[in-house]
């Protein structure tokens, strides 16, 4: 198990004062994935849970769609990161070459022909109602739910250098993972729900970070319902999720949120 943060010698200025000490930092390190003996992709991660990454990276980019199609994964340790093999039942020669950070044809034609739904004057407000209703919670209890996710991550607490995502249901974790890319926590996110077979209808989503549109897509097309995040999300996958009827609430801390998109 490779170590997740490590210390530093540094320098800190606060109110004028300076000292020297020890911090925190966290840690990350190459993971290469291969499918069907085809290098893939290099990433830099937090090294835990990269099995869930491998299954998350390769389920959201269409690589393969299920777990159970995978017939053998193991993993190559070096003192540099790791490497990844996969092996399907199906040739994925026709993914050579492709930039699997690049947008979709779809992403960008949305970006200049959005349907942008109108909301009228105390729908959002009904809407949270409803919200709260279907997800069985109150207001307090999501409030609570999300200051606890805010503090669950240990590695985050003792470095800053990490984001979070979890999936809850009625208040309650079911995954949670970290990572210092956002995009590896949606990978890893997916892995984890792929290998565990979870039904996402009653789940919510839970992140640290901003929302864009791309990742808002991601998350309506593997059936994502609702969405919560400590930041903030952008224009663009707010009028998605009005378009496609998701749940979307953004700068939920304490007990204050915003609330952008309410379920059809």
């Amino acid at each position: 198990m490779r170590e997740i943060s490590k210390q530093e010698y540094i320098l800190k200025i606060r109110e004028n004062k300076w000292y020297e000490e020890m911090d925190t930092m966290v840690e990350e390190y190459p993971v290469t994935l291969f499918l069907n003996g085809q290098k893939i992709i290099s990433l830099m991660c937090t090294p835990s849970h990269i099995k869930e990454l491998a299954y998350g990276f390769f389920y959201i980019k269409g690589l393969i769609y299920s777990f159970n199609e995978v017939k053998s994964y193991c993993v190559e340790n070096n003192n540099e990161g790791a490497r990844i093999f996969m092996i399907t039942d199906h040739s994925n020669d026709n993914q050579n070459g492709l930039n699997y950070f690049e947008l979709s044809e779809e992403t960008i034609k949305f970006r200049g022909q959005a349907n942008q739904k109108k909301v009228k004057i105390g729908e959002l407000g009904i809407g949270f109602k409803k919200v709260l209703d279907h997800y069985k919670m109150t207001e307090e209890e999501l409030f609570e739910m999300m200051s606890a996710f805010s503090k669950k991550s240990d590695l985050f607490i003792n470095t800053g250098g990490v984001h979070s995502i979890g999936l809850y249901k009625k208040g309650e974790p079911i995954l949670f993972y970290d990572d210092v890319s956002r995009y590896n926590t949606y990978n890893k996110l997916f892995g984890g729900i792929i290998m565990e077979g979870i039904n996402l209808e009653d789940k919510m989503l839970l992140t640290t970070g901003r929302i864009p549109q791309e990742v808002m897509s991601w998350l309506i097309d593997e059936g994502i319902q609702c969405v919560l995040s400590i930041s903030t999300p952008t224009r663009g996958s707010v009028l998605l999720a009005r378009e496609k009827g998701i749940v979307l609430m953004g700068f939920v801390r304490q007990n204050r949120l915003n609330f952008y998109s309410p379920i059809k």
